[in-house]
């Protein structure tokens, strides 16, 4: 048998209120972190995105220069591939800083840095390749090159 709700209130003491609360929230929290999920597009956008900077570039380029700017690039995938795993730790730290009730300037400076030099590293790598693969070209292509920037560039 059930006892009324009059009963149960009338014995209900601080201590077993305080129970009662605590067990409701932490029950809340575990269900909230159960369906939490981070979200897809920040994962994604985290990348450094030099693999679609050469594809498009390769494309422009004849077929042998641009294959040979696929496979210098290519060689050098597992350098990029650790800048980048670099790249998303420093941005998870600084968003961990971000994220605490009160900010370290310092800890958040240097992990914005961290992701900076990161990126900076990966843009010299991609740099060298077309350098490489620039100086393998024909004079008609590295001024067909040449116009394509023009082209681009803002006046």
């Amino acid at each position: 048998m059930t006892r009324p709700i009059r009963h149960i209130v009338q014995h209900l003491t601080v201590e077993r209120a305080a129970l009662a609360l605590s067990v409701a929230a932490n029950l809340l929290v575990a269900i909230y972190l159960i369906a939490w999920q981070p979200s897809p597009r920040l994962t994604a956008d985290l990348g450094l995105r030099t693999d679609r900077v050469i594809e498009v570039i390769a494309n422009r380029l004849p077929t042998a220069d641009g294959e040979r700017l696929r496979t210098i690039h290519a060689a050098r995938a597992g350098e990029l591939a650790a800048l980048d795993t670099a790249f998303r730790a420093a941005l998870i730290d600084a968003t961990a800083e971000i994220d605490r009730r009160e900010i370290d300037m310092d800890r958040l400076r240097a992990a914005f840095q961290t992701a900076r030099h990161m990126r900076a590293q990966s843009a010299d790598l991609m740099i060298e390749s077309f350098v490489a693969t620039i100086a393998a070209a024909s004079p008609e292509t590295r001024h067909q090159i040449a116009e394509d920037i023009r082209a681009g560039a803002p006046r």
